[in-house]
């Protein structure tokens, strides 16, 4: 296949995932994991649209301080915060996938899920154009909606993902990485207790 063709295959490809995930994003999800677990392009396209999400989230707090001049700055930062939360959020769920034995695999294809249940705040910039016309409240009010959405496509990708009920969702998203928080606290405080005795010693 020509490079023109594989271009065209990705873009067609990207176009599905996004109309998928914002019309029927359960079907969607399942297919992303499915893909992503084989296919390390998916992987890429994550990482490249949570980028472009963040970079833009970057763009929209810059026009609205009048800052033009730290325009490249602002972009660079917020995309790497962007990416820095993308992993804190896939990092619980990974820990808690990794302990119970579902394979690293299944991780990767919850990181591509994941950075997919972003997708709605890409809708953010371009409603805080209308602002001065539609009123603060009317665009916070948006940016509220568009938050929900990102949390109901965030369960639903750790629900098809991991193959999960609600309540195995609670249990796998809060439960289990917070027990591994505590043993990594008190591992850490028995260290450190150690270290203090042998200094007062």
């Amino acid at each position: 296949m020509s490079s023109s063709g594989q271009d065209s295959g990705i873009l067609a490809r990207f176009a599905d995932t996004f109309f998928g995930v914002l019309t029927a994003p359960r079907a969607t999800f399942k297919l992303i994991a499915r893909e992503a677990e084989t296919d390390r392009s998916r992987l890429a396209e994550a990482l490249a649209l949570v980028t472009l999400i963040a970079s833009l989230d970057g763009l929209r707090q810059v026009w609205r301080t009048d800052s033009a001049s730290l325009v490249s700055l602002t972009m660079l930062l917020s995309a790497a915060s962007g990416i820095a939360l993308w992993l804190s959020v896939v990092a619980a769920p990974t820990v808690a996938s990794m302990t119970l034995g579902r394979g690293f695999g299944r991780a990767e294809a919850f990181a591509v899920t994941t950075a997919w249940s972003f997708l709605p705040w890409l809708f953010m910039p371009a409603l805080s154009l209308w602002e001065p016309l539609a009123g603060t409240a009317v665009v916070v009010t948006a940016g509220v909606l568009l938050f929900a959405a990102m949390v109901r496509l965030f369960w639903i990708a750790v629900q098809e993902t991991f193959e999960l009920s609600s309540e195995q969702i609670l249990y796998f998203v809060f439960v289990i990485p917070q027990l591994v928080v505590f043993a990594v606290w008190m591992w850490a405080s028995q260290l450190l207790g150690s270290a203090l005795s042998l200094f007062a010693t």
